[in-house]
This record gives structure tokens, C-alpha cells and sequence, in this order.
């Protein structure tokens, strides 16, 4: 056993010694990513990290000319990763913190950080929490009656009786609070409206979002509208659940909200466009960066399209700089960059899981799949958008079979006859937000070809969901289903790199 040992750890220091510094620099990156996931579930005290990382710094120092120095780095960066997690934690016993006030009734007032309206009651995130003079740490859920209804930015007062989060009884939810430091909830909030005067620059975004959701609402039929709405502007909260549950079944989910495979596609919409004005790739740069910026405002700056948004801009930097191949490394630094400023968005974020694995499939997939696309016209480089769009697609699939719906048989074909579509559609779904917000009738017209196309998605749909096959298939895929897909998926995309580079040598 302890030659074995030996063996093992010889063998780690004959690969550390050949390592490249930005090999170096990018397995510290992961170990940190890895650590950060594992800290996510167990608790210690800050005690024991602090004490565990002044062993492995010294360890450390004590080994600096050792063969398996960077090995002990590498744990160093785990074990702080573990401890980062632990630190952003609540703690309950200090009235810093809203979830000291649980278990109990009490009147607050707070900003309305995020609204939701469904089955005739709305969901509200109550940030910015003061309570008797005294701001707090994290957000409140709160639910309410659907009337009167509050907005984004609404200054509100709430008297309620505070409940710990852990008793609500949904799968994966309680996570995904926390991802916003939401420890307390409120059953029925009592709550009244105090102002909404001084909007802040995101404030106004929202209003002129819902603005626009109103404007396209009247030059479009319904679901076309709620469609486009969900495509383009975001919030597919109001789409029939008629139609909800039919792209589901199909995971087709994924077309009628905005996610990091939608940010890649605009970014790439937005590169032929520069390009076609005759703008080389380095110089349309920084043009798009503003676009994407304030698209992402329009939006109300959505998680998932805010970190694909940067993901998706380090990959353009890396283009800009003829650095592609390191586009990797530029993808893994964003990524710990987000993660260390809040690590809970890693494992409870899925906006972070999907944005990250878009971009991963536009780096990794896409010089793969577009050579299977070589029979559509490189014009308007629409072969480069659709590669992108069914490449995201494909690395996203995992989690959205994971999170969203289950995996029918007839999936892969739905997506088939939708996702090379959908490029397209957003150019006109685009194009239609413009005209609605510049002159309505205009708007009327133009919605008359994207409504068909609209249509088109709708009756494949229900078409396919109509087969006595569409309800075959492996049901809602779990954790181990996620972990085998994306194992092959790895697999694959190593095995055809290597092919590739073997060829060229």
C-alpha cells in the first residue's frame, strides 16, 4: 500500500512538472469550482476551515521545492472553495439577519425585488428589509392576494408572521431561495403600498419591459404573443399552460424563456449584423458588448442572461484577440470569478448551470456540429448561428431534461424540426418589439409572417405530442441521469478533439 502510494504520488508530480502555467492556473480554478460544491453540502465551523487552511499553507510553505507542490495547491484551493460556501451562510442567532426575526409576527418595510403572479395570488422577494429603523441581512418571501398588485421597486410596508423556509415542502425550491438569502417566508402577508417615486435605472428597464410586453401583446394574437414575449423580453410566466405543458413533454421548454443558449444566439445575431456593415470581428467587440449590456437591462437583468451575457463576451474577447483556444480558460475563470462572489449560485442557481454549459457547448461542440450542417448556405453566416444555437441546445439538454421535464423519445426530433428555426425567430421577434414600440400598425403587419411562424412551432407540437409515442420515454431524468449524459457527452467531445489533432498530425 505505501509503495502504492508512493507510486501515485510520483506519477501526480511527473504531470505537475510538465504542466503549462495556464494548465496550472486552470486546475486551481476547478479545484476551487469542486470545492465550492462540496462545502454546499455540510456545514462546519469557520473555526475548523481557518484552522485546515493554515495547515495546508504551511504545508505548503514547507514543500515549495517539493514534486508534489502544486498538488497541495490544488487541495489549498479546494479546501478554500469549501470555505467560501460556509461563509456566506446566515446566522440566525445574530439580528443582522432576517431569519432571526423567524417564528415570529413583525411589520417591516421593504422594496419589491421581484413580483410573480399565478393561480390568483402573487409571489413577491421583499429585499432591502428594515426593521424598527434597523436594516437587515437577505430577502423575504412573501405571498399575498393578487390585488392590489405591486411591481419591481415598489417601496412597501408588511406586517406578518416570518417562517423558517425549510418547511416548505417543494423539491429543489428551498435551494433555490437561498441562492437569493431567502431563509424566511411569509404565508399571508399583509402588505400596503408606500411609493414608487426615484426609480433607479433598473426600475425604469422594468417598466419599459412591461411596456413593451403590452405594446407586442396588442400587435400579435395570443400565444404568439406570450411567446414572443418570453423569447424576446423575457418572463414566460403568463404563457398557456396548455402549451406549457406540451413543450415540456417534448422538452421544448427551454424556447419560451430566456436562457444562456438565447444570449449566445443574440450574440451571434448581433456579430453577423456588424460583420455584414462591414465591421471586422475585433472592431464589432465592443459594439456588441454595449448592445448585450443594455439588452440585458431591457430584460430586468435576469441571472441566466447576465452571466451567459459575460460568458458569452469572454468567448467574443477570446476571438478578438485570436485566443480562441483558450476560450476554456476564459469560460472556467468567469465562472469562479461569479461563483466567488456568491457561491450558492453554483449548485442552486440553474440560470448559472445553464448559462455556463451554453457557452461551453458554443466553445467545444460547435466546430463539431457545424460540420454537420455544411449543406445549409454559409450567407448571413447562418450556418455559424444555427451550429451555435443546436450546439448550446445539445449541452443544455441534460439539465433542462433534469430541471424542467422529462426525456420523451420524440425530444431530439422536436428539437430537430424547431431549433433551426429559431434563429430566425428571434430576428423577427426582435425586429417586432422594434416596430411595436415605434408604430403599432407597422408592428400588425410584420406580425402577420412571425405569427406563422409561430404557428408552425405550435402545430409541430401538438402534432408530435399527439403521437401514442410521445408519451414513451424515461420520465424526468435524476442526478445520476444528468451525470451519465454529460459523461458522455465529455467523452465524446475528447475522443473527436483527439481524432481531429491526429489527423492533423
Amino acid at each position: 500500500m505505501r509503495r502504492l502510494f508512493a507510486s501515485a504520488i510520483g506519477k501526480i508530480a511527473m504531470v505537475q512538472e510538465g504542466m503549462a502555467p495556464a494548465k496550472i492556473f486552470f486546475y486551481c480554478l476547478l479545484s476551487f469550482l469542486l470545492g465550492t460544491a462540496t462545502g454546499s453540502f455540510f456545514v462546519w465551523p469557520n473555526f475548523y476551515f481557518f484552522c485546515g487552511f493554515l495547515f495546508l499553507v504551511f504545508l505548503a510553505i514547507a514543500f515549495t521545492r517539493q514534486k508534489f507542490f502544486w498538488l497541495i495547491v490544488f487541495v489549498l484551493c479546494f479546501w478554500g472553495g469549501c470555505w467560501r460556501y460556509n461563509l456566506v451562510l446566515p446566522d440566525c442567532a445574530n439580528d443582522d439577519d432576517l431569519c432571526f426575526y423567524n417564528n415570529q409576527d413583525i411589520s417591516f418595510i421593504a422594496t419589491v425585488g421581484k413580483s410573480f403572479r399565478n393561480s390568483g395570488r402573487q409571489s413577491l422577494f421583499a429585499s432591502e428589509v428594515v426593521i424598527s429603523g434597523k436594516k437587515s441581512h437577505g430577502q423575504a418571501l412573501l405571498y399575498a392576494t393578487a390585488y392590489p398588485q405591486f411591481d419591481y421597486g415598489d417601496k412597501i410596508r408588511v406586517r406578518c408572521r416570518l417562517t423558517d423556509t425549510n418547511e416548505i415542502d417543494v423539491k429543489g425550491y428551498v435551494r433555490y431561495l437561498a441562492r437569493y438569502d431567502i431563509y424566511a417566508y411569509c404565508q399571508k402577508a399583509e402588505i400596503s403600498f408606500l411609493s414608487s417615486d426615484d426609480l433607479a435605472p433598473t426600475e425604469k428597464f422594468f417598466r419599459l419591459r412591461r411596456w413593451l410586453s403590452g405594446r407586442v401583446n396588442q400587435a400579435l394574437p395570443e400565444p404568439a404573443s406570450a411567446l414572443v414575449r418570453g423569447m424576446i423580453l423575457g418572463g414566460g410566466d403568463d404563457f398557456s399552460q396548455y402549451y406549457k405543458n406540451i413543450f415540456s413533454q417534448l422538452g421544448l421548454t427551454h424556447v419560451i424563456a430566456i436562457s444562456g443558449s438565447h444570449m449566445v444566439v443574440v450574440v451571434m445575431i448581433l456579430m453577423v449584423l456588424f460583420i455584414g456593415l462591414g465591421l471586422s470581428r475585433p472592431k464589432a467587440f465592443w459594439p456588441i458588448v454595449a448592445m448585450v449590456f443594455l439588452y440585458t437591462a431591457l430584460v430586468g437583468y435576469p441571472a441566466s442572461a447576465v452571466r451567459s451575457a459575460i460568458m458569452a463576451m469572454l468567448v467574443l474577447y477570446a476571438q478578438k484577440i485570436g485566443r480562441l483556444t483558450q476560450a476554456g480558460n476564459f469560460l472556467i475563470f468567469a465562472a469562479a470569478i461569479m461563483v466567488a462572489i456568491n457561491p450558492k449560485i453554483l449548485m442552486s442557481d440553474v440560470g448559472f448551470q445553464l448559462s455556463f454549459m451554453a457557452v461551453w457547448g458554443l466553445i467545444y461542440l460547435s466546430p463539431f456540429v457545424k460540420e454537420k450542417f455544411s449543406f445549409v448556405t454559409d450567407k448571413f453566416e447562418l450556418q455559424e448561428i444555427i451550429s451555435a444555437t443546436v450546439s448550446a441546445q445539445l449541452a443544455t439538454l441534460p439539465l433542462m431534461l433534469f430541471y424542467f421535464g422529462r426525456f420523451s423519445f420524440l425530444s431530439l426530433v422536436a428539437n430537430l424540426l424547431i431549433l433551426p428555426l429559431a434563429p430566425l425567430m428571434m430576428v423577427m421577434g426582435m425586429i417586432e418589439v422594434l416596430l411595436a414600440a415605434w408604430f403599432l400598425p407597422a408592428a400588425i403587419i410584420f406580425g402577420w409572417p412571425l405569427w406563422l411562424l409561430c404557428w408552425y412551432w405550435f402545430k409541430v407540437a401538438e402534432f408530435l405530442a399527439g403521437l401514442p409515442i410521445s408519451n414513451w420515454g424515461l420520465g424526468q431524468i435524476n442526478i445520476w441521469g444528468v451525470v451519465i449524459l454529460y459523461g458522455l457527452l465529455f467523452l465524446s467531445v475528447w475522443f473527436l478533439r483527439r481524432a481531429k489533432a491526429i489527423i492533423k498530425t
